[in-house]
C-alpha cells in the first residue's frame, strides 16, 4: 500500500506542469509582466540613492582616506551606522524648508 502511494504521488508530480507553464497559475499571477514592471516606490528608491546617499557616502571617503574597505570583508553593522551618521550630518547642512503648519500660519485670515 505504501509503495503504491508513493507511486501515484510520484507520477502526479511528473505529470504537473511547473508553474510558468501552467496557464491558470499565469491567469491569476502573471510573472513575465512583473520583471519588466518598474514601480514607484522602487524608482523613488533608485533615484534617492543615486541622488543622495551615494553622493553623501563619496564625500565621506574623501575624508576618511586611512580607512581601508576590503571587498571581501565580513558584514558589520556599525559601518553602515557610519554611512548613515555621515548621511544625517550632511542632511543636517542643508537649509530646513518651511512647514506646512507655518506655511498655513502665514496665509491671510478669511472672515471673523
Amino acid at each position: 500500500m505504501k509503495k503504491i502511494f508513493i507511486f501515484g504521488l510520484c507520477s502526479i508530480a511528473l505529470m504537473a506542469q511547473s508553474p510558468s507553464q501552467n496557464s491558470a497559475l499565469n491567469a491569476i499571477s502573471p510573472d513575465s509582466n512583473y520583471k519588466h514592471k518598474n514601480t514607484k516606490m522602487q524608482n523613488s528608491l533608485d533615484s534617492w540613492l543615486e541622488d543622495e546617499w551615494k553622493p553623501t557616502q563619496e564625500k565621506e571617503k574623501k575624508v576618511i582616506k586611512n580607512e581601508k574597505e576590503e571587498d571581501n570583508s565580513s558584514f558589520k553593522l556599525q559601518n553602515y551606522v557610519d554611512k548613515w551618521s555621515a548621511y544625517n550630518k550632511e542632511k543636517e547642512k542643508e537649509p530646513k524648508k518651511e512647514s506646512h503648519l507655518d506655511k498655513i500660519n502665514s496665509l491671510p485670515v478669511i472672515g471673523n
